[in-house]
């Protein structure tokens, strides 16, 4: 067999599978990132309430913020946040719909979507699991439908019992 072909073929090969691979190792990381706040760490299903620091048309904002957290029929972290923008100029409700999972038992990682089609707010957040399991701080990296920007910020928050 010719040494060109022979090459070809490897490398076709491997850039079919190669994406194959890569997809189906990375669900069986999100099954048992899933799966481990299902047996491990019910505790962060609930109500979770505090707040969110962040710049606001170059203005320091704080904003009351909470989280509704479930677990779907396939064991995956799903659930609602609510942002209360009354402290600023605007007064809003904004809720949003998340996704997410807990990794290594300390860090919950969580995208989220505002629940109305029509505005375009997306993100992430990535906090830490108290050792306690009483609270969940860190930062959040997204795009504010209100400053037209990529935001970024930090949330502290504790849990309803």
């Amino acid at each position: 067999m010719d040494n060109t072909l022979l090459a070809a073929l490897i490398g076709a090969f491997t850039t079919i599978i190669a994406p194959v691979v890569t997809l189906s190792f990375k669900r069986r990381l999100d099954r048992k990132a899933n799966a481990r706040i299902a047996l491990q760490n019910n505790n962060i299903i609930g109500k979770w309430v505090g707040n969110t620091k962040q710049q606001l048309r170059g203005i320091d904002v704080e904003f009351d913020i909470s989280f509704l957290f479930d677990l779907d029929k396939d064991n995956k972290l799903t659930g609602r946040c609510a942002v209360n923008l009354s402290d600023t100029q605007l007064i809003a409700l904004e809720t949003f719909i998340i996704n997410g999972g807990l990794y290594n038992d300390r860090f919950l990682k969580i995208e989220y979507n505002n629940n109305d089609p029509k505005v375009m707010q997306f993100g992430y957040f990535l906090l830490e699991y108290s050792p306690l399991g009483n609270s969940l701080d860190g930062n959040f990296l997204g795009y504010g439908p209100e400053s037209n920007a990529i935001i970024c910020g930090q949330v502290f928050l504790k849990k309803v019992h």
